[in-house]
């Protein structure tokens, strides 16, 4: 198995981890993710799965952590983290801006250490 590690990401207060993954439909684009382990999906700026032609799949209800329900649709991508690939995934798209969420949908088919105190994130492939 091959480890690959990022570095924690110190803009954010405390530290967060963060890994480099490439997002791919009928373009790729290399992009910058939280990892967030509480999140069941996977969020991605509509501008990116616009960037990158991602093909929309439906609207679909979701509800956040105030408990409050909203609409949100769904793109179908494929998510590449080092040489491993995760076809068909199906992502949340949020509003436009930067900050990409890497959620369970993801992280569920990975080998995943969050080392905070040598603030370092391995993904074992």
């Amino acid at each position: 198995m091959k480890v690959t590690s990022f570095l924690y990401d110190m803009t954010y207060s405390p530290s967060a981890p963060v890994i480099n993954f490439k997002l791919v439909a009928d373009h790729e684009l290399e992009l910058v993710a939280l990892v967030d382990s509480g999140a069941d999906a996977t969020m991605i700026p509509i501008n990116f799965l616009r960037e990158i032609n991602a093909p929309y799949v439906k609207r679909q209800r979701m509800r956040g952590v105030t408990g409050v329900a909203q609409q949100v649709n769904l793109y179908l991508v494929t998510i590449q983290i080092s040489v491993h690939r995760l076809p068909a995934i199906r992502v949340i798209a949020t509003t436009p801006g930067n900050e990409v969420i890497l959620g369970r949908d993801v992280l569920n088919h990975l080998i995943v250490m969050l080392n905070g105190l040598a603030g370092v994130t391995e993904i074992e492939i």
